[in-house]
């Protein structure tokens, strides 16, 4: 190789680092590989050719998230399982205040089942917002259950077994729909808050990409 070639001059591009076409219609995938310099020998003073190294591929496969869905709860909120549990939790422990100080379920158990309800419903998960509604009924039936049972566990006939239980969910019946209406407005403001947000997500990305 002559002596005085300029070290500088573009060498070409070596065939075998250049993409291969697939034959498939598809782009070929993006190649990364150093340009061809010129170096001086420091001994001898000729110039000579530095071979790049082999091409590297960069993989374009997409990455997929293959966590599990929390069970109970994470950083975004509760699951609808999580708030089941809360509902139940503080539902029990105002049912059991009131049924060892008295009859029936009183004041207690509705003020810890609506604050229950309405912590629930503001802190679920938006996709589990409906969840967070229909589960307390279904929490009141299970725990207004459980204290008829209770307090009718003396009475030793079956019937009347059954008539406390009735008694005292149709008694406590004005904690269930205020519990129900809470949740339900709470879950409700939401679900527009969220609506409006993905609405004005949309209008800033369609704004951007114009």
């Amino acid at each position: 190789m002559p002596a005085d070639r300029d070290p500088a001059e573009h060498v070409p591009e070596a065939w075998w680092a250049r993409p291969q076409p697939t034959g498939r219609g598809d782009a070929p995938p993006a190649v990364e590989h150093p340009a061809a310099t010129w170096s001086r020998d420091s001994a001898g003073g000729t110039a000579r050719t530095v071979v790049p190294a082999p091409a590297r591929v960069r993989s374009r496969a997409p990455q997929h998230y293959t966590g599990r869905r929390p069970a109970f709860g994470d950083q975004r909120g509760l699951t609808a399982a999580g708030a089941t549990i809360v509902v139940l939790i503080l539902a029990a422990l105002g049912a059991g205040v009131d049924v060892a100080t008295g009859s029936g379920l009183r004041t207690v158990f509705t003020i810890a089942f609506v604050v229950a309800a309405a912590l629930a419903a503001a802190t679920v998960h938006g996709e589990d917002l409906l969840a967070s509604v229909v589960l307390v009924p279904l929490v009141y039936a299970l725990v207004a259950a459980v204290a008829g049972l209770v307090e009718g566990s003396g009475l030793g006939s079956l019937l009347k077994l059954v008539e406390a239980v009735a008694i005292t969910m149709i008694n406590a019946a004005p904690s269930l729909i205020m519990a129900t209406a809470t949740a339900a407005v709470i879950a409700g403001a939401r679900a527009i808050a969220n609506r409006r947000s993905e609405r004005s997500r949309r209008g800033l990305a369609g704004r951007a990409h114009a």
